[in-house]
């Protein structure tokens, strides 16, 4: 029992407290959902460790900063969420940079046609979708507006792209302010997981929703997996809301009928060090002592914790009926 949670999901007081280097994580034993709360200091983030991370990379020109990054942290990011996002317009500005993307759009029309999801003549509402590379491709045959939570990605966007891009926070925005029309199709991956207010973001959806409008959203499940692959990190998804309560939340506020389901299954760590380059490589085997140290004290009897080592990503392709 912790007198200090309370699962803003089901309002359950009991839950199991996972540790890692940046994060501490709570898993409620009430419903399954997890969040997380950045740490205010890290274990190396002190002096006299940050003093030596900092003249390692400054002596190594900046090839070892990721040291200094992983351990005591990236200050700009900390104070500024956004410059995650900043990043997508240094992308628009490389082709390079830009084939990854240009690579999974494939890949993502696959799961589309595999749903009986047909793109053509739709209104499309592409939420974070930065860098725009399949708002892009979609935007031949469609409408297709595309979001993000930078306003320099935004402006790359249409700029490089051509594309009506709009910023949005989905924390602090809400989309029946910004829309004054409605969206026959929406694609919302990769962004739920960082949403503090899931009942409320759905509402604002169903305010820009047609009826018999089509919606492909993801929700990442949590793991022990999944909590070190992103221990790291100083800006992550922090809520992960179990997919009964998922699914839940949406049935509350209108019809939504589940037409298909579909899952990616990985281990992020082995994946990310199998399909990155040297300098990933190295980063990662600097990791690896904090993945064995944190994951044998999550290993408690008494917990119920899911310790599964993969991560888990569950894709829904919905059909909105209207509201009830």
């Amino acid at each position: 029992m912790s007198s200090v949670y309370c699962c803003k999901i089901c309002g359950c007081d009991d839950a199991t407290c996972l540790n890692t280097y940046k994060y501490v994580w709570w898993f409620c034993n009430g419903c399954g959902s997890a969040t997380s709360k950045r740490k205010k200091s890290y274990l190396l983030s002190s002096w006299p460790f940050s003093w030596v991370f900092r003249v390692v990379s400054s002596l190594t020109l900046g090839r070892a900063k990721f040291l200094l990054h992983d351990f005591v942290g990236e200050q700009s990011v900390m104070e500024k969420a956004v410059v995650r996002y900043d990043q997508y317009e240094f992308d628009l500005a490389s082709e390079d940079r830009l084939k990854s993307w240009k690579d999974s759009v494939n890949q993502q029309l696959a799961r589309f046609e595999k749903a009986g999801f047909v793109l053509s003549g739709k209104r499309v509402l592409q939420i974070s979708g930065g860098p725009g590379v399949l708002a892009k491709y979609l935007s031949e045959n469609n409408e297709v507006v595309v979001t993000e939570f930078s306003e320099k990605t935004v402006m790359a966007m249409q700029q490089t792209l051509g594309l009506n891009a709009v910023c949005y926070d989905l924390n602090s925005h809400d989309l029946r302010k910004i829309f004054d029309r409605k969206f026959d199709f929406l694609i919302i991956e990769s962004v739920v997981n960082f949403c503090d207010d899931l009942d409320g973001f759905i509402s604002s959806l169903v305010n820009i929703l047609e009826d018999d409008a089509q919606i492909f959203i993801t929700n990442d499940c949590f793991s022990l997996g999944y909590a070190m692959s992103w221990q790291f990190e100083d800006y992550i998804p922090s809520n992960f809301v179990s997919q009964g309560m998922f699914l839940s939340a949406f049935n509350k506020k209108g019809c939504f009928e589940v037409q298909y389901v579909d899952e990616n299954r990985y281990n992020a760590f082995w994946y990310r060090f199998n399909n990155s380059g040297w300098k990933s490589r190295v980063v990662y085997i600097f990791r690896i002592p904090f993945w064995i140290v944190y994951s044998l004290l999550a290993q408690k009897p008494s917990s119920n914790l899911n310790r599964k080592f993969w991560s888990r990503n569950v894709l829904y392709f919905m059909r909105y009926r209207g509201q009830k």
